[in-house]
């Protein structure tokens, strides 16, 4: 069946009046058929079309290993935050996710897929875990990927801001007039339970 795509035919095999079509031709009057002797090959099987590749190939096919580290680093294309992504039928998987589920089973519909080595493009199934959300924050700020202080683009205050707020006399209430934030956030911050990372 041709279907028109730009402006131009493609074929998919048979052409509405039987005739097989070479791929890109324009559909017109002026179109010719491909000759009777390539139809025959295709038809007997001379001219083999490449088989459907399993979903684990293709998964492969974008897979390099790093040799010095033992990641199988994802060659094929990335989400903006780094992590690699496969469209598998109508859907797009996290190629770690993938992975796990390939080589080691089936994961929980609220567990996440960890990475051991902390390379997000890694997808060695070694290398990745399961976990929770609670896991998953607690892997990333121990190993200091969580956005923190002023890396948080809703950020109110600076690093100078929480070491004037920890100095000052003043009460909570004005503090927090003074800088925009929550009378709670200034607490928060003298208490050392915010901005924990600044001196």
């Amino acid at each position: 069946m041709l279907c028109e795509c730009r402006g131009m035919w493609q074929a998919r095999e048979h052409g509405r009046d039987g005739r097989i079509y070479s791929l890109g031709m324009k559909a017109s009057a002026g179109n010719r058929p491909l000759a009777e002797r390539e139809v025959a090959r295709l038809n007997s099987g001379e001219i083999a079309r490449p088989a459907k590749r399993t979903t684990k190939e293709k998964f492969e096919a974008r897979v390099s290993p790093e040799p010095n580290t033992g990641c199988w680093l994802w060659a094929g294309a990335a989400f903006v935050q780094g992590y690699g992504e496969l469209k598998v039928g109508a859907k797009k998987w996290k190629a770690s996710r993938l992975s796990y589920e390939l080589y080691k089973g089936a994961i929980g519909s609220r567990l996440h897929v960890l990475h051991r080595c902390d390379v997000p493009l890694c997808v060695n199934p070694d290398h990745l875990f399961l976990g929770t959300d609670a896991d998953n924050t607690r892997d990333k700020v121990s190993k200091g990927r969580h956005l923190r202080g002023t890396d948080c683009r809703n950020a109110k205050l600076s690093d100078a801001a929480v070491r004037e707020i920890r100095s000052s006399q003043e009460g909570d209430w004005a503090l927090g007039r003074r800088f925009g934030v929550n009378p709670s956030v200034i607490y928060q911050v003298r208490a050392r339970k915010r901005w924990r990372h600044v001196a």
